[in-house]
């Protein structure tokens, strides 16, 4: 038998005991362990068993650094005797006869590593973030210049955003591909047209210079219809397109203006990301003179900004009612107060530009999800004319013109009144939307009942009553 003794913070590092490289035990620091075989024959039950095994590691976040000698100095033998093996993981000793020792290994915090990059090529029509693998943005990045990923995003995932109105075409990059992961860094489309990576350890390499990444992104759209095409229409389109023939002299069969699906008046404009270059307005397989910018989506996203929530820093916070004010939509949204205070509440409408229908979501900055959705429908279909001819019949303005430009939370938050004791408070008023425990101090009652029936009445209520 030997004995070991391993010492050192259990915060810091761990000790095992294995044999024949299966767990057996854990080791305990500070204290000599005198029950450690080094194996043999064993005449009783005729078996060999090999001798145990101790190792040492380092926890999360720290690294051994020395006190684990590779051998030591036999005097008798005159030789070095192997102790400790640094493994890489751990480091291992193999229990010997009379193989005692007292052992401090040094530690120190693992300074972190990592990932250094270039982003490159069309950066002005991308961006870079870190993902959790719930969908929480963790951390954005600049292109165009060398930025340093460090090794706390290992698992995360690496992005790269087209801007609205751009697809990604390409991505290349030179990072080195590794022989024990088999994978080098490759970003791949995860099905939304955002190229992503996961962050494996061996990208954390602190290689200098830094390693490139160039993407390739272009103009595109992904949800305009091929059989249709969008136009953002001024009064000038509009009044061109009145002039345009509608027959067709070699088809008098067809009505030009049966080719526009709608015209519809929106109350706000349409973002300048989403909006094409200017050309011919196509009327079926008619080209017309009129020029007008596209739209490049069917459904448009309209970030209405984050609003900062804060709060009195008490309870009254939860028993608030908060209520979300929204431009040109009708009815307002109640917000559970526990999803908003002391979060960053961010709003998005997305448009359907063929119907003016709205889709509102409501996000705070911890949940992927929206907290709240409402559907609702903005702006009207116009009448447009076109030659002799009035099409549309004007439809009923669709939402509200409530003068607000910008979404903003109302609040609204219980009166808080001194109290004299610690659980009651002092109010004069009428006996209205009272509930609980009250009691009475004064107390002016108008009833048609006899004096009898009023003194009982005044003496339960100065006693304390409960109401429901």
């Amino acid at each position: 038998m030997a004995s070991i003794q391993i010492n050192g913070n259990a915060s810091e590092i761990k000790a095992e005991v294995f044999n024949d490289g299966v767990y057996v035990r854990d080791l305990p620091l500070n204290t000599l362990d005198t029950n450690l075989s080094e194996g043999g024959y064993d005449p009783v039950f005729e078996v060999t068993t090999p001798p145990d095994e101790i190792r040492v590691s380092a926890l999360e976040g720290y690294e051994i650094t020395g006190g684990l000698p590779a051998s030591v100095f036999d005097p008798v033998t005159e030789q070095n005797i192997t102790r400790w093996v640094d493994i890489g993981d751990y480091y291992s000793l193999t229990i010997k006869s009379g193989n005692n020792g007292n052992y401090t290994p040094t530690v120190q915090a693992e300074a972190p590593s990592f990932l250094n990059l270039n982003f490159g090529g069309d950066t002005a029509n991308y961006t870079v973030q870190v993902v959790h693998a719930l969908g929480l943005v963790l951390e954005t990045y600049p292109t165009g210049v060398d930025v340093a990923i460090p090794n706390t995003y290992l698992g995360d995932i690496l992005q790269i955003v087209p801007n609205p109105g751009f697809v990604v075409e390409t991505v290349t990059n030179n990072f080195p591909f590794d022989p024990v992961e088999e994978v080098g860094l490759r970003f791949t489309d995860d099905g939304t047209g955002v190229y992503s990576a996961t962050l494996r350890s061996h990208h954390f390499n602190d290689a200098s210079p830094a390693y490139w990444v160039n993407a390739t992104v272009i103009a595109g759209s992904t949800t305009v219809s091929p059989f249709n095409q969008l136009y953002l229409a001024d009064d000038d389109v509009l009044n061109g397109l009145a002039d345009v023939p509608m027959t067709d002299p070699s088809d008098p069969e067809i009505n030009r203006s049966e080719y526009v699906i709608n015209v519809l008046s929106i109350p706000f404009e349409i973002p300048a990301e989403v909006i094409g270059t200017e050309t011919n307005v196509k009327l079926g397989n008619h080209v017309t003179d009129v020029l007008a910018p596209t739209i490049l989506e069917d459904s448009i996203t309209i970030d209405l900004g984050t609003i900062q929530v804060g709060g009195l820093g008490n309870s009254l916070d939860f028993e608030s009612e908060y209520e979300l004010v929204l431009p040109f939509i009708q009815s307002t949204i109640t917000l559970e107060p526990s999803l908003v205070v002391g979060k960053a509440v961010s709003v998005e409408y997305v448009l359907d530009v063929y119907t003016g229908d709205v889709t509102v979501n409501v996000y705070n900055n911890v949940s992927v999800s929206p907290i709240q959705s409402i559907k609702d429908t903005v702006g009207r279909s116009i009448p447009f004319r076109m030659m002799n001819n009035v099409n549309n019949p004007l439809g009923t303005l669709s939402g509200v013109s409530n003068n607000v430009l910008t979404a903003f939370i109302r609040i609204k938050t219980p009166e808080l009144q001194d109290g004299e004791f610690n659980n009651l408070v002092t109010k004069v008023g009428d006996l209205v939307g009272v509930k609980g425990y009250v009691e009475f101090e004064q107390i002016r009652l108008v009833s048609k009942a006899s004096g009898n029936a009023k003194a009982q009445i005044r003496s339960l209520l100065q006693n304390g009553v409960i109401i429901k």
